[in-house]
């Protein structure tokens, strides 16, 4: 199954305020959320990841958050294509570029 996600999935505000989620607001003010797309890492198989993303945005998945689900038995992540390929951007594991010469950076999350 093909799952696509949209803003409000990726990420929450870091104090809750009640109501929905605004992505005017999201847009405008990055530093106030947090992600929380690691909650879905239990679920997924495969990530094709192809999002815009500057520093100012959290990022969808951080090198510590992969590491909690893969010792906690909450992580079936096996690959990840970026299509964005933003260097230590949106998936922060993303530290070096593929070539057709070599296509694959292997990544041990533990």
């Amino acid at each position: 199954m093909i799952v696509t996600y949209a803003a409000k999935d990726l990420v929450r505000l870091k104090v809750d305020d009640g109501k929905p989620f605004d992505k005017a607001h999201y847009y405008k003010n990055p530093n106030m959320y947090s992600s929380k797309f690691y909650e879905h890492l239990k679920y997924i198989s495969f990530l094709i990841n192809g999002i815009y993303w500057e520093p100012k945005f959290p990022r969808v998945l951080n090198n510590r958050e992969l590491k909690e689900a893969k010792e906690t038995g909450e992580c079936r992540l096996m690959g990840v294509c970026d299509i964005s390929a933003d260097y230590n951007g949106s998936i922060e594991f993303t530290s070096k570029f593929t070539s057709i010469e070599e296509p694959f950076l292997v990544w041990d999350a533990v």
